[in-house]
């Protein structure tokens, strides 16, 4: 096949492709001549041609390559994909945001600045702003010019506050941050009613929740860093008039108290949850929405058995439970439990010792991840019954626990085509 298949995700669906050099170099080449995308790397950066492409991906210095080329006013796309950190003078910004204005998506990862050049408002026909790692410190409030906005994404910058003129982007759909905090009150009126993703901002620092959250009904992926009990009610009244959010990540350290989990946990349409920081109490199974596919939990410090409680959600498909998620030394897989799990993942669960697994667990388990469990004696005895496995990776396990898999626990394992120990 001229596409193969790179990764799949955890229900079996593909999640990246490959192809050979030889196909990628034909693509490159046709795409090249019929100006649909220019790629220019250290092996053809230092060429006098001038591209005529109206998409270019640049692998290598963005510098060298503004000595070089000459304006294109053509532009549609401009993409940087250098591994290396660089920046650029003033006059070298002006001269590349003056030849670009007709540019709709714009990616600057790792090209160092710690303000928007002025000449970057000229650029009024955006559609996708990338800035990831380039160190900006703030957002000016001349952001809102950009009025065909769709994306922005300011991830590992030094952004701490948004002003509050971001509101005012009717076309904004997508907002990627890095723990940041809205600044002051938001307008009484805001604009981003298309809003889709806004993910991780900070709940330090003021009212948005009440004020801004419930607004935003079109939200269908939210992440909140900083969870204190005291925004519990209006977060809880938010979340109800949030009728299309899909996707919830909830960071902080404050403990999460047993009505809140079941708050959580009751959103109908919330197929995906994340949950970070100390939980009180997992609700019984019967309070947990039936909805749910994915869950992750992390610093949770639950004692009670979550194996029993989540393996009776008849639509869960991903289950990750992370560093200190579970505090116990005993988990059990009963006979049924899981009916339509695809993936799970054990990682850092440093007390847990014994694993059991009833024959009938876990029917549809293809991917399965232990990594770090430092306690954990031995495979569970009915591994042998899981005969949907088609990837183990044992990571970072004693010496103990590899000695096993290679010798009297082999037989519970020898069935699954892809093992990976290190």
């Amino acid at each position: 096949s001229m596409i193969q298949v790179a990764e799949k995700r955890y229900n079996g669906k593909i999640k990246a492709c490959r192809i050979h050099d030889l196909l990628r170099d034909l693509a490159m080449s046709e795409a090249k001549e019929c100006k649909f995308l220019e790629i220019l790397d250290s092996t053809n950066i230092d060429t006098s041609v001038t591209t005529r492409a109206r998409r270019i991906s640049v692998h290598s210095s963005l510098e060298e390559y503004m000595k070089l080329r000459h304006p294109n006013p053509h532009f549609r796309s401009m993409l940087h994909f250098s591994r290396c950190e660089e920046s650029l003078r003033r006059d070298q910004w002006k001269s590349l945001f003056e030849s670009l204005k007709l540019l709709r998506v714009l990616d600057l990862e790792r090209v160092q600045t710690h303000a928007l050049p002025k000449e970057i408002r000229e650029l009024v026909h955006l559609r996708y702003l990338g800035l990831r790692r380039t160190g900006l410190q703030r957002l000016p409030s001349s952001i809102q010019n950009f009025c065909n906005l769709q994306t922005l994404d300011i991830r590992a910058t030094k952004v701490s506050r948004l002003p509050i003129q971001l509101w005012n982007m009717p076309g904004l759909r997508h907002l990627y941050l890095e723990k940041t905090s809205i600044a002051g009150h938001p307008p009484v009126h805001v604009s981003v009613m298309h809003l889709q993703t806004l993910s991780t901002v900070s709940i330090y620092g003021n009212q948005w929740i009440p004020d801004l959250l419930g607004k935003l009904t079109n939200l269908r992926k939210l992440g909140i860093h900083g969870y204190f009990a005291s925004q519990t009610e209006a977060l809880s009244r938010c979340l109800v008039k949030l009728s299309n959010l899909q996707n919830l990540q909830l960071r902080g350290t404050e403990l999460i108290l047993e009505p809140t989990i079941k708050l959580l946990l009751n959103q109908p349409n919330i197929h995906k949850l994340h949950l970070s920081g100390p939980i009180e109490k997992l609700p019984d199974p019967q309070e947990i929405q039936p909805n749910l596919t994915k869950i992750i939990l992390e610093n949770s410090l639950l004692v009670q058995d979550i194996f029993v409680i989540l393996g009776k959600l008849p639509n869960l498909q991903m289950l990750k439970l992370l560093i200190n998620s579970f505090f116990g030394k005993e988990i059990t897989c009963s006979a049924s439990g899981f009916p339509k799990l695809h993936g799970l993942e054990l990682s850092e669960l440093v007390n847990l010792e014994e694993w059991r697994v009833d024959d009938g667990a876990m029917p549809s388990l293809r991917h399965l991840i232990i990594d770090h469990c430092d306690q954990l004696k031995k495979i569970p005895e009915g591994f042998q019954y899981l005969t949907a496995l088609r990837e183990l990776f044992l990571l970072n396990m004693p010496d103990e626990f590899e000695a096993r898999i290679k010798g009297d626990d082999w037989y519970k394992i020898q069935h699954i085509p892809s093992i990976v120990m290190r």
